[in-house]
């Protein structure tokens, strides 16, 4: 899709974090998590109105972040990896140990889109509560 570019990432987003070598492949599973969201909706973002437009930007700006944040496995699969070796110094978590972020989507980016009307029902939003809220 690229709808969001690397200069509007870091000029009008203000994101700090992704490298731009890093950037592209970010940004197309964010994308992808944004367009699965919106069940395709984004697909047709030149029609879109200009607030709309930004929101869905921010928004993929946002899982960017959060998959940069998390890292893509323990964010797509909530799984850490079995840990890490420094020296002589080994630590390890066990195996699938439940580490990671508590949703592949970035609570951000449902805060996002939660007006522009392209969430479809499947998608928890503040008026509808998460079910670990009830």
């Amino acid at each position: 899709m690229n709808i969001v570019s690397y200069e509007y990432y870091t000029t009008e987003y203000l994101g700090e974090s992704v490298p731009e070598t890093d950037f592209p492949r970010y940004d197309r599973r964010a994308e992808s998590i944004i367009r699965n969201i919106t069940k395709g909706a984004t697909d047709n973002f030149d029609s879109l109105t200009p607030q709309t437009q930004t929101a869905v930007k921010d928004a993929i700006c946002a899982q960017i972040d959060y998959f940069w944040e998390y890292g893509l496995e323990i964010a797509m699969t909530g799984n850490q990896g079995g840990g890490f070796t420094v020296g002589k110094v080994s630590v390890t978590n066990g195996a699938g140990v439940k580490t990671g972020a508590p949703s592949t989507v970035c609570p951000l980016v449902i805060e996002y889109l939660e007006q522009t009307g392209l969430l479809g029902p499947q998608v928890d939003t503040m008026d509808k509560p998460f079910l670990w809220w009830t």
